[in-house]
């Protein structure tokens, strides 16, 4: 018998779906579809490797771990102005604290507002595209820039998580003890929600018609208007910008920049979002996340976040005319599979071709995928799956039970693709011939 040739350009995309169970081979497959990818050295490769084992040849490798503190910077901005700004790079920073659980409205319309400010420290403006040319500064020139108060210096640099994280705690030291740029702005409004609850239990006693609760209340009410009277001139006294109140009113929530806080420190610890970038070399790249496998949702934020980066970035370049220009390759895709259709692998699976994106999904069996990468896969290669699958798989995949009853591992396959122009086919696979 002659070999199996896969031919990529002869597909209708380079999507590629592996499965297979543990000793099945399918670390071998995928190594084989990279380095056929590898072979053009004009594609980009971008390896998630969650067991610390793809090792194709010429990758530069990466370990990210809480220790190694490399990640990226979420707020770096795209200075195009057609696909990147301000906004943009706003809604990123919230997509990623939402990962683990969504955020609500209050909570993302209070965190638009403090990325909003922390650019605005930086002298970035989402009308003017020149400002949002940054330097990505590491962690600990940042850090010793702060320490220096070289405050020019740090102006010319992206804002951090840090940034963010100091501006929280800086404005619930307003919300919780009233100390705002001047001390007295948020002291007048507490100072008069004082006056309001006293007036309302001053109301609630005249309703009860108790005698001695009017008298006592009457007397509170007075006492608060006072201070409130005394606070507010005050206030107008020391006035400096003309927005001390509108600032007061913008985070007025204490326990929405508690929740904040707390989750913002979660994605820190993780220390995969801060601008410690990745020494990557080639065009190989290697990510070693195998210690990150405990924190499931953390490494569904930093993958989301990278793959989401790359097609913003490949989009950008415009279309690809059928070529493959970056291939992000993805073990265990169990994990990061879902039917959403704002997961960022089903948009990549749906949208991503034009732009010459291909994805290179493993798992252990074809229902971990979503329908729709089975259904846009230029190819499957379906190596042997756990029996409790069959049924299931059978359905996906749309083809006989039987077939998929006698695979064996690292001997039989059945490859399905998808030629340019033709119905899909399916091919069983004899390794041993």
């Amino acid at each position: 018998d002659l070999p199996f040739i896969w031919n990529q350009g002869e597909l209708a995309n380079g999507h590629v779906g592996i499965t297979g169970t543990s000793g099945s081979g399918k670390t071998y497959q995928i190594r084989r579809f990279l380095s056929a990818y590898a072979a053009d050295p004009d594609t980009q490769i971008s390896i998630f490797d969650y067991h610390g084992d793809i090792d194709v040849p010429g990758a530069s490798e990466v370990l990210f771990s809480e220790s190694t503190r490399y990640g990226y910077n979420p707020f770096v901005v795209n200075p195009d102005p057609h696909y990147g700004g301000l906004r943009k790079a706003a809604n990123h920073i919230i997509d990623i604290m939402s990962s683990n659980r969504k955020l609500g409205e209050q909570q993302a319309a209070v965190l638009r507002q403090l990325v909003t400010d922390c650019y605005g420290v930086k002298w970035m403006t989402q009308d003017k595209p020149s400002s949002w040319v940054k330097r990505n500064a590491s962690e600990t020139e940042c850090e010793q820039l702060y320490s220096d108060r070289n405050w020019r210096a740090l102006g010319q640099c992206y804002p951090t998580l840090t940034d963010l994280e100091r501006l929280i705690q800086k404005k619930l030291k307003m919300g919780l003890f009233g100390v705002d740029e001047n001390n007295q702005a948020n002291v007048a409004l507490r100072a008069f929600e004082s006056f309001m609850r006293s007036t309302r239990t001053f109301v609630k006693a005249k309703e009860r018609h108790s005698k001695e609760d009017t008298e006592k209340t009457e007397q509170a009410v007075a006492k608060a208007r006072e201070t409130a009277i005394q606070e507010y001139e005050k206030a107008l006294s020391e006035t400096r910008t003309g927005s001390e109140m509108e600032e007061i009113l913008k985070y007025d929530s204490v326990d929405t920049l508690k929740s904040l806080l707390i989750r913002l420190e979660n994605v820190k610890a993780l220390g995969l979002f801060n601008a410690n970038e990745p020494p990557f070399t080639g065009r190989i790249h290697r990510y070693n996340i195998k210690p990150l496998a405990s924190s499931e949702s953390e490494l569904k934020m930093f993958i989301y976040s990278r793959m989401l980066a790359i097609f913003f970035q490949e989009m950008q370049k415009g279309e690809s005319n059928g070529r493959v220009r970056h291939v992000i390759a993805l073990d265990e895709a169990k994990r990061f599979c879902d039917e959403d259709p704002s997961n960022p692998i089903n948009i990549i699976a749906n949208e991503a071709r034009k732009f010459g994106i291909a994805l290179v999904l493993a798992s252990q069996s074809p229902t971990h995928f979503s329908a729709d990468f089975i259904n846009s896969a230029g190819t499957l290669l379906i190596q042997n799956m756990a029996p409790g699958d069959w049924t299931h798989a059978a359905t996906k995949l749309q083809i006989e039970k039987s077939k998929l009853q006698y695979l064996k591992p690292q001997q039989t396959a059945l490859l399905k693709l998808q030629r340019v122009g033709e119905n899909s086919r399916w091919f069983s696979l004899d390794f041993k011939r």
